[in-house]
């Protein structure tokens, strides 16, 4: 077992770099190598929480005409080598843990992805790095849509879909997180219906850091400030 995962970090280490290669040549690879050796000494972000009930009230949209979403699976994966998402390596092992990849497709081209997590998520500030969901809870996370497709509503329009999808399976919330200056995401999920329930600050130097949440709805965003054990 110790032996197949050095094998699978060993597979995503080079499938990154081959990625950022391809994307932004190598001086911008060594930029992104950098930045991400950094940021395991020091790091310092805040996010907003946002949930949503997706049997309750919300606004309904629709995507544009000639668009389709559907769930994707692991054939689907090289799609997402023409997306600024996770490689597909990472994202064959969420799908083997449970987790729905989601692709909005224009001809067969994918335009939009995100994925919806079942039982844990990724959270840098979570012990282990994961957060445990409660029954009844996922979590939409790296929404991304291909920069050609930006601005025509798209992102919205699949979370509102997927949404009507999780309500019919008995799902009762949805959470997710945005950069707290990502404004543009942040207004994009509230026109879907999430409203911020907590405000995260994490911060990280060296092997020390600290968590703090500021609820901002107390039925609703104390989940986040409990479960991460940060003061309020």
């Amino acid at each position: 077992m110790e032996f197949i995962l050095r094998v699978y970090k060993r597979e995503m280490l080079f499938d990154r770099l081959r990625r950022a290669f391809r994307r932004y040549g190598l001086r911008g690879a060594l930029r992104a190598a950098w930045a991400r050796i950094w940021g395991h000494v020091a790091l310092s972000e805040s996010h907003v929480w946002y949930e949503l009930d997706p049997v309750g009230a919300r606004p309904q949209r629709s995507l544009p005409q000639n668009l389709t979403l559907r769930r994707g699976d692991e054939p689907d994966l090289p799609l997402l080598d023409e997306l600024p998402t996770v490689s597909p390596v990472e994202a064959r092992v969420r799908i083997r843990d449970g987790n729905d990849l989601w692709l909005v497709l224009e001809d067969g081209r994918p335009l939009f992805s995100c994925w919806i997590f079942r039982r844990l998520t990724p959270v840098i500030a979570a012990p282990g790095g994961q957060l445990q969901l409660p029954a009844g809870t996922v979590c939409l996370e790296d929404s991304v849509t291909a920069a050609p497709a930006r601005g025509r509503g798209i992102g919205p329009a699949a979370w509102s879909a997927i949404a009507d999808a999780l309500a019919d399976e008995g799902q009762r919330h949805i959470i997710t997180k945005v950069a707290g200056r990502n404004a543009p995401s942040r207004r994009a999920v509230e026109k879907a219906g999430f409203d911020a329930v907590a405000l995260m600050h994490f911060r990280r130097i060296g092997p020390r850091s600290q968590t703090r949440v500021e609820v901002l709805d107390g039925n609703r965003g104390s989940f986040i400030a409990e479960s991460l054990g940060a003061p309020r």
